[in-house]
């Protein structure tokens, strides 16, 4: 939900009020291409939208107990949105705005002017969670991998450190 003209952006989990237009989340564009309202309906994603005016703060419509699921998810978006707030405190301006998506993939707080000039270097998709995130994700969990294997003798012993480097004839 898009909110502009807030000055403070509010807590994770807190509840809003305001007028607001609300829409299903769009179909592909074409036949075969990517199917928005299809992902959206399996990571729980309703209706996406904007409000009119500035939103206002506003205490729960229920009083239902929120399951530990909710809560659990709640949590790790309050630490992930409080990891990203200290990175930005830390290394002030435009260094702490790029060093935050890479860590948290929070990217709020990166200016249009840094985003325009990834933009037009070619390195916008670092900060995506395609880029260094996902690198690094696969680089663990093949050192992770490794690591499990060697505690196994018959899988460290027979089986070679590196493959052998094919024979080539040099004239």
């Amino acid at each position: 939900m898009v909110a502009r003209g807030q000055a403070e952006p509010f807590a994770i989990g807190e509840w809003v009020t305001g007028r607001a237009r609300l829409t299903p989340p769009a179909g592909p564009a074409l036949p075969g291409l990517n199917d928005f309202a299809f992902s959206a309906y399996f990571d729980g994603i309703g209706p996406n939208g904007f409000f009119y005016g500035a939103p206002s703060a506003s205490s729960p419509v229920t009083t239902d107990q929120r399951s530990v699921w909710d809560s659990a998810v709640n949590w790790l978006d309050v630490l992930r949105s409080g990891i990203g707030d200290r990175i930005r405190e830390i290394l002030q301006g435009d260094t702490g705005a790029f060093a935050a998506p890479l860590v948290t993939d929070e990217r709020r707080a990166i200016s249009q002017e840094s985003t325009e000039a990834l933009r037009q270097a070619g390195l916008a998709h670092i900060v995506a969670i395609s880029g260094l995130n996902m690198a690094l994700s696969a680089g663990i969990f093949f050192v992770g991998l490794r690591q499990l294997l060697s505690l196994f003798p018959s899988c460290r012993h027979t089986r070679p450190r590196r493959l052998p480097l094919p024979e080539r004839s040099w004239r």
